[in-house]
C-alpha cells in the first residue's frame, strides 16, 4: 500500500499550528479507515478567507469552521479505493468557538481537521443520525489518537 502524501500550508497568524502533530492524527485516521489514495493537502485559514470559500462554493454566507472537497483519483482503476481531498480549516473559528465547549483552540482545529478528513472519506451529517454517528467517530479518534475528547 503506497503511502498518502499529507501537505499542510498554514495561510493564518491566529493559531500556532504543530504540523506534526497534525499529520500525525491524519495518518492515523487513514490507517484506522484503511484508505488510499494520493494526497491530503489541509490549509489553515482565518475567517474572511473560509467565508469566502462558503459563499463561493456551498452558496452560503459567512464562516465556518471547516470545508472539505473530494478531489479525483489519478488512478481510475482503484477510484473506490482511493481517497484525496483538500480540507480548509479556519484557526480563527476554533480559537472563537473553543471556549463554548469548554476545550482549548488546538483541540477545536483538531476537531475539524477530523471532521473535514471524514467527509472526505466519506462519512456525513446531513441528517440527525449521521450526524450523531460521525459525532461519535470523531470522539472516538480524538480520544485515541489526540487523547482529549470533545464536548458534544
Amino acid at each position: 500500500m503506497e503511502k498518502m502524501k499529507i501537505q499542510i500550508q498554514n495561510r493564518q497568524r491566529i493559531l500556532g499550528i504543530d504540523q506534526d502533530k497534525i499529520k500525525s492524527l491524519i495518518s492515523a485516521i487513514v490507517e484506522q479507515e484503511g484508505i488510499t489514495g494520493n494526497i491530503i493537502s489541509l490549509i489553515f485559514v482565518n475567517n474572511h478567507t473560509i467565508s469566502r470559500l462558503n459563499r463561493i462554493y456551498l452558496n452560503r454566507t459567512g464562516p465556518t469552521d471547516v470545508i472539505a472537497f473530494n478531489l479525483p483519483s489519478i488512478d481510475d482503476d482503484k477510484i473506490e479505493e482511493t481517497v484525496s481531498g483538500e480540507i480548509f480549516v479556519s484557526a480563527e473559528q476554533a480559537k472563537k468557538r473553543s471556549s463554548e465547549f469548554d476545550q482549548s483552540p488546538e483541540d477545536e482545529l483538531a476537531l475539524y481537521v477530523i471532521h473535514g478528513l471524514l467527509h472526505i472519506c466519506g462519512y456525513d451529517d446531513h441528517d440527525k443520525e449521521e450526524a450523531l454517528k460521525m459525532r461519535s467517530k470523531e470522539n472516538d479518534i480524538l480520544s485515541a489518537h489526540w487523547k482529549r475528547k470533545c464536548k458534544t
